[in-house]
């Protein structure tokens, strides 16, 4: 014991002087076998304090992102209901659209895993195959992301969010048909959680076409749907073993689809008001002058605003998104939009909603 309590003194030493203690260490551990055990727990304890203040500092990062992320989740349905009591929102502008797709464009485009430099992910952008695959999961996310802003214009932030939570049953649904998956009771019991807590709420509507918030939920409703389709289909691509491709390319060629799209319809919705307002200035003129500068004022502040990030698949996030946006509607907005209060009805549907998700997602 005491050779052993001399060797380890030695190495703290060495760690002074700047000489290699563990290579010296070593060299005298090769002459006496005895104090293997001394350098193995050395060396091991070295390993795991290095590992543990690793592991601490990518928690505390990965617990950074999230807060960032959900800030951004939370903020934009209440940033478009805002914009809507302010006269500015318009359901039928594509420019809602753009920082979304954009977003995805930039992603798929950075460095994010060692994956994407290599050959392999590099000739899968150049394939004719996958960029069919990724125009039509384009086109299906763009109908999504449609409906799904104009549902949350027309319905308010309190009701959207509450319907978006179903994307979560449309996806189990969808996965079952499509990619033959099972499921345990629990998970079943999640799901019927989320249907139950969108009844509630719907149950006290009259569901006419007439009724803005009625059609808003329908379009909101129309556009989980899709966008559980969008989450199968881009499950099933990314596990084919005939033409694999990793989920940074796929988000990438997604998104320049998209931009490609929403910017050619944006230019050419541009094109039709910038005639249609230099016609009208012969028989209006100042005033139509005045609210064409209004409506583009409008088109800058809704692509301004809406810059945060899109939907986002962690069940968990989802679940603290509807409650945070389901609160901060009534608090902010109940006083303008009866529907956005908190009642008793509605309270049970919001609570029933987060909890499936969020037990659907830990499960």
């Amino acid at each position: 014991m005491g050779r052993k309590q001399h060797l380890l003194q030695e190495q703290q030493q060495q760690q002074h002087t700047g000489e290699s203690s563990q290579a010296l260490l070593k060299k005298k551990c090769q002459q006496e076998p005895s104090c293997d055990a001394v350098l193995d727990i050395s060396s091991g304890g070295r390993s795991k304090t290095s590992n543990s203040n690793s592991s601490k500092s990518e928690k505390i990062k990965l617990i950074g992102a999230l807060c960032v992320f959900l800030f951004g989740y939370c903020g934009q349905p209440i940033l478009v209901d805002f914009c809507r009591y302010q006269g500015v929102a318009s359901a039928s502008t594509f420019l809602f659209l753009l920082p979304h797709f954009i977003g995805m464009l930039v992603a798929g485009s950075l460095p994010l895993s060692a994956d994407s430099k290599r050959p392999e992910s590099r000739a899968q952008l150049r394939n004719p195959r996958l960029w069919r695959r990724a125009f039509r999961l384009a086109l299906i996310d763009l109908s999504h992301q449609l409906l799904e802003k104009a549902g949350l214009v027309l319905c308010g932030s309190g009701v959207y969010i509450l319907l978006s939570s179903t994307s979560i049953v449309w996806t189990a649904v969808l996965s079952a048909l499509i990619l033959g998956r099972k499921f345990s009771p629990l998970k079943y019991f999640s799901l019927s959680l989320i249907v139950a807590g969108v009844s509630i709420k719907a149950s006290n509507l009259s569901l006419t076409f007439s009724s803005q918030e009625s059609l808003g939920m329908i379009l909101s409703l129309l556009a989980a749907i899709l966008q559980g389709l969008t989450f199968v289909l881009n499950e099933r691509f990314m596990e084919d073993e005939d033409a694999p491709i990793t989920g940074l390319n796929l988000v990438f060629m997604m998104g320049y689809v998209a931009v490609a799209v929403t910017a050619g319809a944006a230019v050419a919705a541009a094109a039709a008001i910038a005639y249609a307002v230099a016609v009208a200035e012969s028989y209006c003129g100042f005033c139509v002058r005045q609210q064409g500068h209004q409506h583009w004022a409008a088109v800058g502040v809704d692509l301004c605003v809406d810059a945060a990030p899109g939907a986002v698949t962690s069940g968990a996030l989802k679940g603290c998104k509807a409650a945070a946006v389901v609160v901060l509607s009534h608090v902010l907005f109940c006083s303008v939009q009866e529907s956005q209060c908190i009642g008793v009805r509605k309270g049970i549907a919001a609570a029933m909603c987060v909890a499936g998700v969020v037990l659907h997602s830990v499960l």
